[in-house]
């Protein structure tokens, strides 16, 4: 509410929390914001991914193509917000990347934040709604969500608050996936709201009050046999329980996250974007905007 962010804004001094709003509850010793079913995701879905992200070549290629992003477009690296922390993979390579930044990760499923505090014990961790952040007006210098949006029924009050927590200048990076056509059973069960079309992230990036620097495919080389692949799915989707589904789903990440066709390709285009350059499709969007 308007009243909380005066309240925070008075109270928060320069470097001190990100995560500000005092909490009403806490699960684990986490402060927490949420009820704990405020999110379409659950245990299960989170074991399967952080089983799969620390080696999976289409998550190896996003982290990487998300610090150059945040190293080419941010003026300073002081705070972040990492939005959809999961269990702190990310947030751990964020504290490798830049070990004097303060961190903070934010989920709206608690399951995985007592690892993410054990993963990174000084940065700040909450069980909290991306459409709702826990943060002051204009206090961080970063944000980055990446396969989250996708999960939140209103991804534009995501993309304000976003807006709302950055510093002038400071700057969102956002990862989702790509192509409405391609939705099928493993959407889903991964119960993504939605696949995006293009340029509909710059879209919502604008009307945020952002300034979009770019907007990118990521896992472009490997994208038509993964066109293949998901339109083979959707014409089989009516035929699956939801078991099959689900066992189909976690032999998909397991099949592809160790390929090495998959990695050779991740490291070319990885080559390819840092010299600006890259193909108009892929599996995965990157928005980059910043506040004025």
């Amino acid at each position: 509410s308007c009243a909380r962010r005066r309240l925070v804004a008075s109270l928060r001094m320069p470097g001190g929390e990100i995560l500000s709003v005092p909490a009403p509850a806490a699960v684990d010793g986490i402060p927490s914001y949420l009820g704990q079913d405020a999110v379409n995701w659950d245990s299960d879905l989170e074991s399967l991914h952080a089983d799969s992200t620390e080696t999976h070549f289409m998550d190896v290629l996003t982290r990487a193509a998300v610090f150059d992003a945040v190293r080419r477009s941010a003026p300073r690296v002081e705070r972040m917000l990492e939005v959809g922390c999961s269990s702190g993979f990310m947030l751990r390579e964020l504290r490798m990347q830049w070990p004097d930044a303060a961190l903070a990760g934010i989920d709206a499923l608690a399951d995985g934040l007592a690892t993410a505090r054990d993963r990174v014990p000084d940065a700040e961790i909450a069980h909290a709604s991306a459409t709702d952040l826990p943060v002051a007006d204009a206090s961080v210098d970063v944000v980055i969500a990446i396969n989250v949006l996708e999960h939140v029924p209103d991804d534009a009050a995501a993309f304000r608050e976003a807006a709302r927590v950055l510093r002038s200048g400071g700057v969102l990076v956002a990862v989702i996936p790509h192509n409405p056509a391609l939705y099928d059973y493993y959407d889903e069960h991964l119960s993504h709201e939605r696949r995006y079309r293009r340029g509909e992230p710059t879209a919502l990036a604008e009307r945020a009050g952002l300034d979009v620097l770019e907007e990118r495919y990521l896992g472009q080389f490997v994208y038509p046999a993964f066109w293949a692949v998901k339109k083979r799915n959707r014409r089989m989707a009516s035929r699956l329980g939801a078991d099959e589904r689900a066992a189909r789903v976690e032999a998909d990440v397991s099949g592809t996250g160790d390929s090495r066709i998959g990695a050779v390709t991740a490291r070319l285009e990885l080559a390819l974007l840092r010299r600006g350059a890259g193909l108009p499709f892929g599996i995965r969007q990157m928005v980059v905007a910043r506040k004025p």
